[in-house]
């Protein structure tokens, strides 16, 4: 077996910083505008877990100091988006610094089990510390309905699938299959199971989420990091009997490191013939040994993935 030696094995962390009012220095240049980048949006109800989504709130004009925009969310049509029910918003302020050319009102569906009507909320630019508003201050998002379409997606991303990818440096194909479950049972609609990973039958079966955007018509699988894909590998005289633990590689200033928690997602085309990682993933088979210690070496190590059929 070909391994990779990995230096170190750690949790990546993410590290966010955000101006506050306390500190906040506000524009007082004139001929600076804040609008509304779109007048609307059309998102899936049932969104990956884990995806928020974002309306950028767009400065037109130099500004040199900070700019506070407030918004406000308020159900419209006759099928109204209710908040806090349909959706959750996270911030309705913002601090736009200085300098900067955006900033984000971000939300995210909650979902339902339900099959329903397409819902709506109006998101509302109502105030601005720092600038004026401009003439653009609505956007009507409508929460588009998936449950009708689920079905369908879930029995069509299921099967044989030919995976293609960049396997500790070389090109590699071999064939997984993708299984569900059947309806009343456990996991029915939002689980799925992967076996054969790595081209090889000894592998343990990996269990992933699954959802539908019913916006863009795709289907989307998130794998969970942590999984064990094997058990009781035999690595000979370097590193003896171990286990393998999929994992993956982040990358920063002060190098690369692997991560353990988390998931990664891949998305399929509108036709279900193709299911790509990002180009930015990589993952890979970290090897434990006896004890429960990484041994600074990796079983494999994937990038470039994409199954099709």
């Amino acid at each position: 077996m070909k391994l990779n030696k990995f230096i170190a094995f750690a949790v990546a962390a993410l590290t966010f910083s955000a101006c506050s009012n306390d500190d906040a220095s506000w524009n007082t240049a004139t001929g600076v505008t804040v609008n509304l980048s779109q007048t609307e949006m059309a998102i899936s109800e049932d969104a990956e877990a884990g995806r928020y989504y974002y309306i950028p709130v767009v400065v037109e004009g130099e500004a040199n100091g900070n700019i506070e925009v407030t918004v406000e969310f308020s159900p419209v049509s006759a099928s109204p988006a209710v908040e806090d029910k349909d959706y959750v918003v996270t911030q309705k302020t913002i601090i736009i610094p200085a300098g900067e050319a955006s900033g984000n009102i971000e939300f995210y569906p909650t979902g339902d089990d339900i099959e329903n009507d397409d819902r709506q909320f109006v998101v509302t630019l109502v105030k601005a510390v720092g600038a004026a508003v401009g003439p653009q201050t609505a956007c009507t998002v409508t929460l588009k309905d998936n449950e009708r379409l689920i079905p369908e997606a879930y029995r069509n991303i299921q099967g044989m699938w030919t995976m293609t990818c960049v396997n500790n440096d070389e090109a590699d194909q071999y064939t997984v299959n993708i299984k569900g479950y059947n309806e009343g049972e456990t996991g029915y609609l939002s689980d799925l199971i992967i076996s054969g990973w790595n081209g090889v039958s000894y592998t343990e079966d990996l269990v992933a989420k699954f959802s539908f955007d019913a916006s863009t018509n795709q289907a989307i699988i998130t794998l969970p990091l942590g999984q064990w894909v094997a058990y009781d590998l035999n690595f000979g005289a370097q590193l003896g009997v171990c286990d393998v633990m999929l994992a993956s590689v982040n990358y920063s200033s002060s190098g690369a490191s692997l991560a353990a928690t988390g998931s990664v997602s891949a998305t399929s085309n509108e036709e279900m013939t193709e299911i790509s990682f990002s180009d930015s993933t990589e993952l890979v088979g970290a090897i434990f040994d006896s004890s429960g210690s990484f041994t600074g070496y990796t079983w494999f190590w994937k990038e470039s993935m994409k199954m099709t059929r």
